[in-house]
């Protein structure tokens, strides 16, 4: 695991989390976009709904998404299912809610063990308002 983009990952989770405390009657304000530095690919998208973390992957593999993440050693967390796929662009997964570092550790795996990352790869990490004109998760 790469302590330092854990670091960088997990305050940003951390914040859709205090978002979510705030407003806990709205739906989903905002989601976390994590991406390597400099670059549109690969990505991590993260938001939470109801009960559940939604995770957004950019995807471009020809292989059920769980078993592939299971195979190149990425934990998943607590009740992990493919929600939907759109071939060779994004799939998008389910899991029970975890904690900011819980979650930060599976992008952080997701980068390293999927995407073939360095271990000091540097990630750039924004947050986005679902309502903000051109920015909607994939």
């Amino acid at each position: 695991m790469g302590a330092d983009q854990i670091a960088e990952i997990r305050p940003v989770v951390a914040e859709l989390e205090a978002d979510e405390r705030r407003y806990p009657d709205d739906a989903p304000r905002f989601f976390a976009v994590f991406s390597l530095a400099g670059r549109d690919s690969p990505w991590v998208e993260i938001y939470f709904d109801d009960d559940e973390t939604i995770a957004n992957l950019w995807y471009t593999i020809d292989a059920n998404p769980l078993a592939h993440l299971t195979r190149r050693g990425v934990p998943l967390p607590a009740g992990a299912r493919l929600v939907d796929m759109a071939q060779g662009s994004v799939c998008t997964l389910a899991f029970d809610r975890c904690s900011s570092h819980d979650i930060a550790g599976f992008v952080d795996h997701v980068f390293l063990n999927v995407f073939e990352c360095q271990e000091d790869y540097a990630v750039d990490v924004e947050l986005c308002r679902f309502a903000q004109p051109g920015r909607q998760p994939h």
